[in-house]
């Protein structure tokens, strides 16, 4: 990524404010999502797509409006606007602008580099992924919420993995074909293995032999550095059999990606592996138990599983994006279904009839039961994407819109921080190591790709469009795909 000369991103922050703060909100465009097939994607493709809602709404002197989502716990936030976890983007609402256009969903377009550098009135030419980590930083920054609930996870919602006691090891193989023959026996021992865990003493980090820390234990320390590592191993990369693979290249293993961090981390950066900490997400839960023991002694961090609404259980673990969603949108509605027993419940005890069901009468039961009717998947999701945005370099792959959505941020808050813009604290509500170095962020895809600021699904096709007719320009390529190719499905990806 190119090094941004000093000012010019506090400038095109200044520049997204100003369209989108504007003095006479009756006066302008407002510019909704449409919103339909938006709730069949997963959250960080959500957000890519919101990425470039925002560019086109700002080329077409429109203000950008959030969309709702699925990951919005209903009971937590009504509205179910991505307002529930970030700042809003404008000083308008739908209701105070003067007209209100449904817009389209865009994967990818060729931004206008000159024009947009001329409207922000910016010092030096950009490339299109430093313009793309810009845009993010200004959409992604935490409201209130959603920054107490970062706070939260950080002091005592991540879990550890340190050094394991002799004979701990947990009991998975790191063989894909295995897996995909006994997924049963590998989940169970899963199980099986995080009991003996929670049965172990905790010990706090330097302690003989190491441990499972969260809580009370150790915590992780940002200030020293940390890598963001994300690993997607079912839908999309062909781990798990369904029909929505869309990576064409072999897939990765547990050991693969470890390989690929461990090479950073000799090659390009000073540190001793003890000092590294690691901040790990992935939608295999199998994930927690196999990968820390084999990048050890580089410590592993990530957000529990009791954060999170969706379950693994009875068979419901992750397998893809329209499964997931089903499965939510059951879960949330069990969650409603509970909420209108116990309002039920609490409305009979006032009126002196019932013995308080199920939320009163036993000490601290009903706010436990309140907390969990509370429980927000996008707000895991969110606050998981800020902490390993913090970190200053990603190993990952950009099959996956997580790994976008990570690198975007860290190259947008590294670039304002670097020009004294508060790129750490103030833009992300919480300090960042990668905002602090003189380095920009670096990032290594396990498959060898470069950065793709688009789509996953998009990258992933033009790469294959690409492959076939190389002789093409990436940027035809990328306007070919205005008449829908290869998708099919009335999706916009035209030029602005």
């Amino acid at each position: 990524m190119l090094v941004a000369p000093a000012g010019d991103a506090q400038r095109f922050q200044a520049w997204i404010r100003t369209r989108q703060y504007p003095p006479d909100c009756s006066k302008v465009v407002g510019a909704v999502p449409a919103e339909d097939y938006f709730w069949r994607l997963g959250f960080a493709s959500q957000l890519v797509a919101m990425k470039f809602g925002l560019l086109h709404a700002l080329l077409h002197e429109r203000i950008y409006h959030f969309p709702t989502t699925h990951y919005a716990n209903p009971l937590r936030c009504p509205s179910r606007s991505f307002s529930c976890y970030f700042r809003r983007p404008s000083n308008c609402t739908r209701k105070t602008v003067g007209r209100v256009e449904s817009a389209a969903i865009h994967w990818c377009f060729e931004l206008p580099l000159r024009r947009l550098q001329e409207l922000a009135g910016l010092h030096d030419a950009h490339s299109m992924a430093w313009y793309q980590a810009q845009v993010a930083t200004f959409l992604f920054r935490p409201n209130r919420q959603l920054a107490q609930f970062s706070a939260q996870l950080y002091s005592s919602g991540l879990a550890s993995l340190q050094p394991a006691p002799s004979g701990a090891d947990g009991p998975l193989s790191n063989d894909s074909e295995a897996e995909r023959r006994a997924p049963g026996r590998q989940l169970e021992g899963h199980r099986d293995w995080l009991r003996q865990r929670r049965q172990q003493p905790r010990r706090r980090r330097g302690a003989a032999g190491g441990a499972v820390s969260g809580g009370g234990g150790s915590r992780l320390n940002l200030s020293r550095g940390c890598v963001a590592v994300h690993i997607r191993r079912t839908d999309k990369v062909g781990v798990v059999d369904t029909n929505r693979r869309e990576d064409d290249r072999a897939p990765k293993s547990w050991a693969d990606f470890a390989v690929a961090l461990k090479e950073w981390a000799f090659w390009r950066q000073a540190r001793p592996p003890s000092e590294l900490a690691v901040v790990l997400g992935s939608e295999d839960p199998r994930t927690f138990v196999h990968f820390p023991r084999l990048i050890r002694p580089i410590a592993s961090w990530w957000v529990t599983p009791q954060a999170f609404v969706f379950d693994g259980s009875a068979g419901r673990r992750f397998e893809g994006i329209k499964q997931a969603n089903e499965r939510l949108a059951e879960l949330y509605g069990l969650m409603e279904d509970e909420a209108a027993e116990l309002a039920k419940a609490k409305k009979a005890k006032a009126r002196g009839g019932g013995g308080g069901g199920r939320g009163g009468g036993r000490g601290g039961t009903g706010k436990a039961e309140s907390h969990n009717l509370r429980k927000d998947e996008g707000m895991a999701l969110a606050a998981q994407l800020l902490l390993m945005a913090r970190c200053d370099a990603l190993v990952g792959s950009f099959a996956s819109n997580v790994a976008i959505i990570v690198h975007d941020l860290q190259h947008g808050r590294w670039a304002l921080a670097r020009e004294g813009g508060g790129g750490g604290r103030g833009a992300n509500g919480s300090g960042s190591n990668a905002a602090s170095s003189s380095e920009p962020p670096q990032t290594v895809d396990v498959n060898g790709r470069s950065y793709c600021g688009c789509g996953a699904s998009f990258c992933m096709a033009l790469e294959q469009r690409s492959a076939e007719h190389p002789a093409v320009p990436l940027e035809e390529s990328v306007a070919g795909f205005k008449k829908g190719y290869p998708f099919g499905n009335g999706l916009v990806v035209e030029p602005p």
